[in-house]
Order: structure tokens, then C-alpha cells, then sequence
């Protein structure tokens, strides 16, 4: 039996893709409990950049999704912002989910569309993001989420303190969040 060359590489993208899956569900599960996180954190937006689906294009199905390129117009980027929540839904239900690795000293953008037959793309490449949709957003565009924008979302998350919470009484004597008080860890 050959062994597989590939399988180092194989177990860090499983272990990569399982640690931002962990990751994305432990925020969006804070960012539901109002005790736990500041309204500042929970207001917090990410910049990521929408692709649009080509037009008259079939919808891409559950093996098309493994090589999603060709469904979407990668030369039509579109800057948004989106919340917190929604990135982490982006993940947590992909459809979609593709590493992107960027040439070294490239735009995103170029290295999305260099032509094969371009000599530098065989040059060095570094993990820079993810291109990621889920099966209802994958149907008009694919999303890319930078890494950095991830690692920042992750780390505001785990430096965001609470320090206080008001309480108040509802019409029927339930008590209810009234507001929460917070800060930033200060290392």
C-alpha cells in the first residue's frame, strides 16, 4: 500500500476547518446570550467581499460545491459589511467553503482570476481567507471572509468583558436584562 503524501496537509485543513467551525459556533451561541457579551460586541459589523453567481448559471449542488469557482463572476467583487453572526453562519451552515491562498505579493483579486497559464502561479502562497456560502446564499453569491477579518472577530469576542448587569421587572414581575455593562480585556 502507497502511503498518501498528502496526508500532513490533509489532517491541518481538517483541523483548521473543524477549529473554525468550533470557533463560529462558540461566537454565535455567545452573541445569543445577552448576559454573557456587551452590546458593543454584539453590534459589531465585518468587511467582507460578495461574488455574484453568473448569470443564467445552474445552482451549484453538493459536488459542485467542492470546485465552486466557475459559478461565480470571481471579476465582479462587491465590498459589504455584515454582522458577526451572520459571518458565523456563513460557516456553520457552508454549502460552500473553500480555503483561498493568495500568491504571495498579489491582490486577492489578482490571484483569484491569474490565468492558468501564468508563470507566477506557481509561485509561493500563503492562507489568506475563505470563500464560503450556504445552500440559500449560494444561489446569487459566494462570500469571501478574510482571515485576519475571522482572527480579529475571534479575539474581540475572547477580550470583551462584562463587569455588570441591570436588571428590571417586567408588567408580570418576570425579571428581564435591562442593560450590560462592560469593557475590553486589558492584558
Amino acid at each position: 500500500m502507497e502511503s498518501d503524501d498528502y496526508g500532513p496537509e490533509v489532517e491541518a485543513i481538517y483541523t483548521i476547518e473543524r477549529d473554525i467551525m468550533i470557533g463560529c459556533f462558540a461566537l454565535r451561541r455567545l452573541l445569543s446570550m445577552p448576559y454573557k457579551v456587551t452590546q458593543e460586541i454584539r453590534k459589531k459589523t465585518v468587511s467582507v467581499t460578495s461574488y455574484p453567481i453568473r448569470e443564467g448559471q445552474q445552482l451549484p449542488d453538493a459536488i459542485d460545491a467542492l470546485n465552486a469557482y466557475g459559478f461565480y463572476n470571481l471579476d465582479q467583487p462587491s465590498d459589504q459589511n455584515i454582522t458577526t453572526q451572520q459571518m458565523c453562519n456563513l460557516f456553520i451552515h457552508s454549502h460552500v467553503l473553500h480555503f483561498v491562498w493568495d500568491l504571495i505579493r498579489m491582490s486577492p483579486q489578482e490571484s483569484l482570476t491569474i490565468d492558468e497559464d501564468d508563470a507566477r502561479v506557481h509561485g509561493p502562497v500563503q492562507l489568506t481567507g475563505f470563500l464560503v456560502a450556504t445552500d440559500t446564499s449560494s444561489k446569487t453569491h459566494l462570500t469571501r471572509v478574510d482571515l485576519e477579518t475571522l482572527t480579529r472577530a475571534f479575539e474581540e469576542m475572547g477580550r470583551d468583558t462584562v463587569i455588570g448587569i441591570s436588571w428590571r421587572r417586567d408588567h408580570r414581575g418576570r425579571r428581564r436584562i435591562h442593560s450590560v455593562e462592560g469593557g475590553l480585556f486589558k492584558e
